[in-house]
């Protein structure tokens, strides 16, 4: 029984990372998310942790999801139209309103504090 219900889950999880662009599962591995689902232009990243802070929550958007965007595959947020960085047990953390385009704009400020007010401008507590 156990057998069956640990199956269950490692195909249920597989499932729910099929369901995201190859480069940004791999930009996000780093982090080593629990799981990953875009479900309707929502994309939802649930991590391994606690709590997510605003520094975790501004390296996965300016490192793991924006990064495959300002190296030319904007294809990879396709679709999308917000991100939420969730905690593990999905009650906590940050929700990202925007997309390929919002990763644009968040590019082309020209020093590190412009990007973090925009950034945060764009987003919303979870």
């Amino acid at each position: 029984m156990k057998k069956t219900i640990l199956i269950l889950s490692l195909v249920a999880s597989f499932d729910a990372f099929s369901q995201v662009s190859e480069s940004l599962v791999k930009s996000l591995s780093p982090w080593s998310p629990i799981s990953l689902k875009n479900a309707n232009g929502d994309l939802i990243i649930v991590l391994d942790e606690h709590r997510i802070t605003d520094t975790i929550y501004t390296a996965i958007i300016n490192n793991g999801l924006c990064m495959p965007v300002w190296l030319g595959d904007k294809d990879t947020l396709a679709n999308v139209k917000s991100v939420a960085v969730l905690n593990k047990f999905s009650k906590q953390g940050y929700l990202f309103e925007g997309g390929a385009d919002t990763c644009v704009k968040l590019g082309e400020f020209s020093s590190d504090k412009q990007s973090e007010v925009y950034l945060m401008g764009q987003s919303k507590i979870y």
